[in-house]
Order: structure tokens, then C-alpha cells, then sequence
């Protein structure tokens, strides 16, 4: 795997990264108005303090030194 990275944060990155774009590409058209931009200013507001909590929660799982957690979020 990459340098620094962990490899079992970066296949649940992937998973969730794999999850959430199938999760827009079905549903995305009620979600996201290139007309209003309120669904999508909505999606980055709620993603955000979720990705943060997400990838807190799974560097504690994983037992991951805190000192690693941001390079556990890059992975």
C-alpha cells in the first residue's frame, strides 16, 4: 500500500467513497438543482461533520494512534 497510509482505513474509504457516489448517482436528482443550490450547500454541510465523525469513530476501531489519525484520514 502507499506510504503512510493504514490499509484497512483506506478499503473503508473506498467502501463508503463506493457507497455514497451510488447513493447520488441514484438519488442525486432529487437532491442536487443546478437551478437551487440549496441541496447541494445542504450535502456538503451534513458530509462534512459525517466524514469527521466517520473517520474518527474508525481510527478508535481500529486502534490507530492519535498521532496518525490525519494520515488516517487521507487514507
Amino acid at each position: 500500500m502507499f506510504m503512510g497510509m493504514h490499509p484497512r482505513l483506506f478499503l473503508w474509504g473506498l467502501a463508503i467513497w463506493a457507497g455514497a457516489t451510488l447513493a447520488l448517482r441514484a438519488g442525486g436528482q432529487h437532491v442536487l438543482h443546478p437551478a437551487d443550490p440549496r441541496g447541494t450547500i445542504v450535502l456538503f454541510a451534513v458530509s462534512f461533520p459525517v466524514t469527521a465523525w466517520t473517520v474518527r469513530r474508525l481510527c478508535r476501531r481500529l486502534r490507530l494512534p492519535r498521532d496518525q489519525w490525519l494520515a488516517g484520514a487521507v487514507s
